[in-house]
């Protein structure tokens, strides 16, 4: 049958199938799911088990929701929030992996040659992406799918309705931002197209962070059961609301407020469907090729980069100084690594200000302490992880060529990123921090320990991953899991370590000395170990291909 439909679109179905296959390896697969297509069994079972794990925290994010389908009476209601929260956490997770998940400017390169039509492309990258987003899609909707079938009875066509607005709403959100990312390409030129991607997916990642973390504030439980909605024309204009009226029309209400959404939907869906045509040809491949080819038209600044590296002096020191220092102002992905934190700091600053937790911690008595704080815990553990895997890994051969230390290589890119990355970031909150508190002696210390902190952090996750800089490749999801496990495991470590400072520490000079010294202390002797450690491990490092 599969076979059938795939003629029936005129497209050479071992072609596809082949490509299609070869695609999902690529592109799903966590940083070492690569290993479950070897012939080696307990490497494969361990990539299984952490594509699994992925899977089982999306289902947990999307468990939250499930308590509004028993509670809210209204299935429109309760459709229209569980179908806007999937669909922003879908297009997050496709927003951070975007350039790898639709087109690659490698595939004009590899395919342009072969007798490959345009057609058979474009049904591929399309299969491709579908797929993609609805694994994501699913795994965040599945419990409220399932609830669906059990919350008003058995109602099997009120669940299967669920599901085809679940799936339909993530593959238009998908197709959506296939749109907005190629759209952009006719507007710029090659040269310039990367960097106004990145500003575009900069800007998206407000809407999209803002959505993720003001969306579950808005739900009552109580106030949604006795809530219905007044389908009125402006809310109609919301596109979750078109597939959540297929649960109107499951639960046999058919009015024409339930089937005109419903048949907007799918003329949306076809004409997505239609537009992204010509955007995952193979003629937008060779565009994006090109576009990788030809190098920005500035002049080039090589004073720029000695003055980036007048702190680091040494020979692995300044080589590695120029070498974060340039991949961040020309690697797309590795500034968007560094710049996602700007709006989550925002969103969270506007969050703290809201519900009045900006507070100076010395005199709240370990109360009142600001998702603000979460932002500045995990932008180093963020940063190692950009650190590390890129895809410019192929240029780390050089690191196994020269006489350079390749311990002292990823020392020294720590300590880089701190100084040029995480000290002006703390500099940052010091100012809005200084604003609130209105005492420079308790920002100065409190940021202190902040920094401290942070240096931590750094030194475990180099302690842990001791990986020379952007020589790993980055596999298609990783930078998403690494995102949503620093989400989930962030605020423990962050309200914990600030409520005992705040708590016990801060209101005894003696004691804060004494803790800013043991600190210190502390982070020489981790120092060390991370040193000895870093040279053991850096020997039997080896190029990967």
């Amino acid at each position: 049958m599969l076979r059938a439909v795939i003629l029936l679109l005129r497209v050479d179905y071992d072609q596809w199938r082949a490509l299609t296959r070869t695609a999902l390896k690529l592109d799903l697969r966590t940083a070492q799911m690569g290993q479950a297509f070897s012939q080696q069994p307990g490497r494969s079972q361990g990539a299984y088990r952490q594509w699994i794990s992925r899977l089982l925290i999306y289902i947990i994010m999307g468990g939250v929701l499930g308590p509004l389908v028993w509670a809210a009476e209204d299935v429109f209601l309760s459709g229209t929030v569980i179908l806007t929260y999937t669909m922003v956490m879908t297009a997050m997770l496709v927003l951070i992996d975007f350039g790898a998940v639709v087109v690659s400017p490698e595939d004009f390169a590899i395919l342009g040659y072969q007798p490959v039509t345009s057609r058979t492309y474009f049904i591929t990258r399309l299969t491709n992406v579908l797929i993609y987003t609805s694994v994501i899609t699913l795994a965040l909707g599945l419990v409220p799918v399932i609830l669906f079938f059990f919350a008003r009875g058995f109602r099997p066509l009120l669940g299967l309705a669920a599901f085809c607005a679940l799936m339909l709403s993530g593959a238009g959100v998908a197709l959506f931002l296939v749109l907005i990312y190629a759209g952009i390409l006719r507007l710029v030129r090659p040269g310039r197209l990367k960097r106004v991607l990145s500003y575009v997916q900069f800007l998206l990642s407000f809407f999209i962070y803002g959505g993720y973390i003001f969306l579950p504030q808005l739900l009552d439980m109580r106030a949604m059961a006795r809530t219905s909605v007044d389908k009125s024309f402006w809310l109609l204009l919301h596109p979750a609301t078109w597939f959540a009226s297929y649960l109107d029309l499951a639960y046999r209400r058919r009015g024409l407020a339930e089937i005109v959404p419903a048949l907007i939907s799918l003329a949306a869906l076809a004409w997505l469907v239609y537009q992204a045509r010509g955007r995952l040809a193979l003629d937008y491949s060779e565009r994006l090729s090109a576009a990788s080819a030809v190098s920005e038209d500035r002049p080039k600044t090589p004073a720029a980069g000695a003055r980036a590296a007048i702190l680091f002096k040494g020979r692995e020191a300044r080589a590695v100084a120029l070498l974060v220092r340039n991949q961040f102002k020309y690697d797309t992905k590795f500034r968007m690594a560094v710049l996602s934190i700007i709006p989550l700091t925002i969103l969270y600053l506007f969050m703290g200000l809201r519900d009045r937790s900006m507070v100076d911690p010395f005199v709240s008595g370990g109360g009142g302490f600001s998702l603000l704080y979460l932002a500045v815990l995990m932008f180093p553990t963020m940063l190692k992880a950009s650190l590390t895997y890129s895809d410019s890994y192929p240029a780390s051969w050089i690191y196994y060529t020269t006489p350079a230390d390749r311990g002292r290589l990823v020392l020294w890119s720590k300590n880089f990123v701190f100084v040029y990355f995480v000290l002006p970031y703390l500099t940052m909150i010091g100012a809005v921090f200084l604003y609130y508190f209105r005492n420079p002696w308790h920002v100065l210390v409190h940021m202190g320990i902040l920094a401290l902190i942070s240096h931590f952090f750094l030194q475990f996750a180099v302690f842990f991953n001791p990986a020379l800089p952007f020589s790993i490749p980055a596999r298609k999801a990783q930078r998403s899991s690494s995102y949503i496990l620093t989400i989930f495991l962030g605020p423990f470590a962050a309200i914990g370590v600030l409520y005992v400072f705040s708590r016990w520490v801060y209101r005894n000079t003696f004691l804060l000395f004494a803790v800013l010294a043991g600190m210190v202390v502390t982070s020489w002797l981790c120092e060390r170990a991370l040193r000895a450690r870093v040279r053991r491990r850096t020997l039997s490092l080896e190029y990967q291909e």
